[in-house]
């Protein structure tokens, strides 16, 4: 709405989550209550059908991560420190060295990853049911720039925020066309529906200049993307001779789309994500 009084409104209303966030950043956010009642709270309402639920929802969802990016700095910043200490106190000789620190310092240490994993997920969570979902109904919100940031994270090493961002890139980039004409192969074989998304798929990994971390990319898109596990359409790719009307994968394109299907196939049967990619709370438990 329009007018002064909003105006304000929306002021103070910015400035009240803010400030909930910031007064209770050092306890409160990780009781597994408040902040769960918050986000189940604003996500209901982000897809609500009354429009001004949907908006004011959204724009708290917007300002609840803001606030909690803050957080999160703090205590990455808290952590950086005290792993410092920790190893300062460690390399100390066995006569110097504090034991009582020391395991204090350990104990803080932990607690501090667990707070920030905790603050990730939260962040996780509202980025795929607020922003991933609201992005569909207003597609030219975000320029090309603003959504290549968001690509860049199926290459994070947070699995939660990779599988977030693969979900946008299949929203972006990797929907199925309406077939006007059906490809065949050079001895007739017919093509696959999954044919042009993993052409584009093998184009987006050349073009990210990632290629040592093919299966981070896998990882997150093999869950949410049918074309990951459609081993025919990659081996014709590889093996058939291009049609009329297709161009043949270059040396490149070729070495790309095998070490995506290894890492598909890897990844299919052994169930397990890439070394290095950490583990996260469900997003089953903030519901």
């Amino acid at each position: 709405m329009s007018g002064q009084l909003w105006k304000k409104f929306r002021g103070n209303f910015c400035d009240f989550v803010g400030t909930l966030v910031k007064q209770c950043q050092y306890s409160i956010i990780y009781d597994q209550y408040l902040m769960d009642n918050v986000i189940s709270l604003l996500t209901g309402l982000s897809d609500s059908q009354v429009r001004a639920f949907r908006h004011t929802a959204t724009l708290g969802a917007m300002k609840l991560m803001t606030a909690l990016v803050d957080v999160a700095l703090v205590v990455s910043i808290n952590l950086d420190n005290t792993q410092r200490q920790y190893e300062s106190e460690r390399q100390k000789t066995k006569e110097k060295r504090a034991s009582d620190r020391l395991e204090n310092l350990l104990t803080k240490r932990q607690e501090l990853e667990e707070n920030i994993d905790e603050i990730k997920n939260m962040l996780t969570y509202m980025f795929k049911s607020v922003f991933v979902h609201r992005y569909r109904h207003h597609r030219d919100i975000l320029t090309d720039k603003d959504c290549e940031h968001v690509y860049e994270l199926v290459y994070s090493s947070h699995r939660a925020v990779a599988q977030a961002a693969g979900e946008f890139l299949n929203e972006r980039l990797f929907v199925p066309e309406e077939v006007v004409s059906i490809q065949r192969t050079k001895r007739g074989k017919k093509r696959a529906p999954n044919t042009p998304l993993i052409r584009d798929l093998v184009q987006f990994f050349i073009e990210s200049e990632l290629h040592e971390h093919g299966a981070y990319l896998v990882d997150s898109l093999i869950e949410s993307n049918a074309m990951m596990k459609d081993w025919e359409c990659m081996t014709d790719l590889l093996l058939e001779e291009p049609g009329p009307n297709e161009e043949p994968l270059d040396d490149r394109q070729e070495t790309s789309l095998i070490e995506i299907m290894v890492c598909c196939v890897k990844q299919a049967a052994t169930g397990e994500a890439p070394v290095g990619r950490g583990p996260n709370r469900k997003v089953s438990d903030i519901e």
